[in-house]
């Protein structure tokens, strides 16, 4: 009566029901491991994706050079004012001394040097007479490495030695190359090259200087300057133009000197009186360059100026001129490119 009912087939055979299944409980995960579980997977595939884009451009760009050039001779950083002043300093004590109280040399160079000898190289003991620089001027300051820097510094010097007057130390034979050091007082000049180590805003010198030579003169580049202008009128009133013109200069006569120039043209504000006069003009050159206008010249004119007390100079100044009739007038003053 309560017994499980049998079902039958299609033959009318009994068939036991199927047993019911035991569901298996799934065990729920915790939010924060879900949470982390997706930034990881996010973060993953962000990493496969830039790595495919790099090789992507680089495919598309090729492969690229870095060149990196350490050179600190050619003043990649400019060298400090204060290092150029420490350099000057140096030189000036290095080059005064006292033969009678040599030590007292030594003593000022301490606050400069280290790791050489207290006297930076000078033979003390042998030095005879006295020696006072008059001038300092530093003239070039490169790297060397990020340290160390080279500051050559040009000193003017008074040397002055003992007389030695004794008939042993006489001789009847004339020198052709005198030492300069020979006469009581000489001006010397020397070039020295200070090689002063850097340290933050601090500076020593910690190995000897050297001496150099003069550097040599540039030689002057072929410039044509234009076809010369032989035409008498125009040189007398190119003449007359520049004595005008560097009259009321040497003056500071501005408000004569606007009169000399061309319409359109004023002169510069910059002009200031000097304490030269202006004498004459001695030598001059008038000029019309291919690229000159109509009636437009250059003059080149070498004049004689008086100094404040007395002596007399030679100035060169360029002057571009326009003609008009019979007069010429300013259109600028100074380097022979300006138009």
């Amino acid at each position: 009566m309560f017994g499980r009912k049998k079902s039958q087939d299609k033959n009318g055979s009994e068939v036991a029901p199927p047993s019911p299944k035991k569901e298996k409980k799934m065990k729920e995960k915790a939010p924060k491991q879900m949470m982390m579980g997706k930034v990881y997977r996010i973060l993953f595939w962000i990493f496969i994706g830039f790595v495919c884009l790099r090789g992507i451009t680089s495919l598309i760009t090729g492969p690229k050079v870095i060149q990196q050039v350490n050179n600190y001779g050619s003043q990649i950083q400019e060298v400090p004012t204060g290092a150029k002043g420490f350099a000057a300093e140096f030189a000036t004590e290095y080059f005064t001394w006292n033969s009678d109280y040599i030590n007292s040399r030594s003593n000022r160079l301490a606050q400069f040097i280290t790791n050489i000898d207290a006297d930076a190289g000078l033979d003390a003991y042998s030095t005879k007479g006295q020696s006072d620089v008059l001038t300092t001027e530093v003239t070039d300051a490169r790297w060397i490495n990020k340290s160390l820097a080279e500051i050559t510094v040009v000193v003017r010097r008074k040397a002055t030695l003992p007389k030695e007057n004794t008939p042993e130390n006489k001789s009847t034979e004339l020198s052709l190359t005198p030492n300069p050091l020979d006469k009581d007082n000489s001006i010397i000049k020397t070039n020295i090259v200070v090689p002063v180590t850097v340290v933050g805003n601090k500076y020593v010198v910690q190995n000897y200087p050297r001496f150099i030579g003069d550097e040599e003169k540039a030689d002057v580049p072929s410039t044509n300057l234009g076809q010369v202008v032989t035409d008498q009128q125009l040189i007398e009133s190119a003449k007359k133009i520049t004595t005008s013109v560097l009259t009321a200069m040497f003056n500071n006569k501005s408000d004569e000197l606007k009169y000399f120039y061309a319409e359109g043209s004023k002169p510069a504000a910059t002009y200031q009186k000097v304490n030269y006069s202006f004498q004459k003009v001695e030598t001059l050159t008038l000029r019309q360059a291919e690229t000159d206008a109509e009636g437009h010249y250059t003059i080149y004119a070498t004049v004689s100026v008086k100094g404040p007390s007395g002596e007399n100079f030679k100035n060169d100044w360029i002057l571009k001129v326009a003609s008009k009739g019979s007069e010429m007038y300013v259109t600028s003053i100074g380097d022979s490119s300006i138009q």
